[in-house]
C-alpha cells in the first residue's frame, strides 16, 4: 500500500453525527492536523452546497468540496469548479414519472435545490422540518422553468413510497436510485457518481487512487470506496457498503473517521 496523500469522506452518518451541525472537536483537530502534514481532506457529499452547515464549511481547510453525488466540485466558498448536468430528456422523464406516481421531486441546480413536482411533499420529506433547509428550498412546481435561467439539473432527489419507487426503477435503467432515508432517494445518472469529484482532485494533486483513504456508509459512496487504496465502511454502514470496503471503521457516533485518521495519518 502506498502512503496516504488524500482523505475522502462522505458527510451524513459518516463524519457528521446525527443532529449535529458541526464536526466533533476530535475530528476537526484530526482534519486540521492532517492538512498541516500535507494530506488534505475532501468532503464528498450528496448534498447541495447550500445545504452544508456553515460550521462544517468553516472546519474544512481544503480548497474544494465534492457535492451532489459527484456531479459538482465547488470551491470552499461555493463557486463551481467542475460539474456534470443531465440531459433535458432525462429531466422531463423524471418529471413525468413523479407526476404519474404522485412523488415529490426536486432538482439540485447549480444555484439552489428547487421543487418541481408536489412541492410540499418534496419539501416535507427532503428538509425533514429543518427551518433553514425549508427556507433554502425553492418552489417552482407551477412553472417548472428554473432550468431556463440556471441550466439543467446536476442532481435529483425523490420522495415516494418505497414499494412504488421499487416498481418504477426498472423504467429508468440510466439512473441509479440510491436509498438515502425512509421514502427518500438520491437519483443520478449511472455515469455520474462520487468517484468523479475525487478523480478531479486526484488530477489536481497528481496522485493516484492507491493513495486515498476513504470513508462512507451508504450505497452512493460505493463508487469511490471501490477505487480507494484504503476504503473504510463505517460500522453503521449498509451491508453492501461493508461488502465492497477493505476495512471497517468504528461507528460514526463513536468518531470513527477521527479514530482512523489518528491511527493511519497522525
Amino acid at each position: 500500500m502506498q502512503e496516504i496523500k488524500l482523505i475522502v469522506s462522505d458527510l451524513d452518518h459518516t463524519c457528521k453525527p446525527s443532529n449535529s451541525a458541526t464536526f466533533t472537536p476530535r475530528l476537526e483537530r484530526a482534519v486540521q492536523a492532517a492538512h498541516k502534514k500535507g494530506i488534505p481532506f475532501l468532503l464528498n457529499t450528496g448534498r447541495h452546497y447550500t445545504f452544508l452547515p456553515q460550521g462544517i464549511i468553516d472546519a474544512l481547510p481544503a480548497p474544494w468540496i465534492g457535492t451532489i453525488n459527484g456531479a459538482c466540485l465547488v470551491s470552499h466558498d461555493g463557486n463551481i469548479l467542475a460539474s456534470q448536468s443531465m440531459q433535458e430528456t432525462d429531466m422531463r422523464a423524471l418529471i413525468q414519472m413523479a407526476q404519474t406516481y404522485n412523488f415529490g421531486l426536486g432538482f439540485k441546480f447549480p444555484d439552489h435545490v428547487v421543487a418541481y413536482v408536489n412541492a410540499q411533499k418534496f419539501i416535507d420529506g427532503y428538509c425533514q422540518g429543518n427551518p433553514e433547509y425549508i427556507e433554502r428550498t425553492w418552489d417552482d412546481s407551477q412553472s417548472q422553468t428554473h432550468h431556463l435561467s440556471t441550466g439543467l439539473p446536476l442532481g435529483t432527489f425523490l420522495i415516494g413510497e418505497e414499494h412504488l419507487v421499487e416498481q418504477v426503477k426498472s423504467q429508468f435503467p440510466q439512473f441509479t436510485f440510491a436509498w438515502s432515508q425512509p421514502d427518500g432517494y438520491d437519483l443520478f445518472l449511472n455515469h455520474i457518481n462520487k468517484a468523479i469529484t475525487v478523480e478531479e482532485v486526484l488530477h489536481r494533486l497528481s496522485i493516484s487512487w492507491d493513495q486515498v483513504l476513504a470513508f462512507g456508509d451508504a450505497e452512493n459512496d460505493i463508487p469511490f470506496l471501490q477505487k480507494a487504496g484504503y476504503s473504510y465502511a463505517m460500522a453503521n454502514a449498509l451491508e453492501p457498503v461493508k461488502a465492497i470496503s477493505k476495512f471497517t471503521a468504528p461507528d460514526c457516533e463513536e468518531d470513527g473517521v477521527a479514530q482512523i485518521i489518528e491511527q493511519l495519518v497522525l
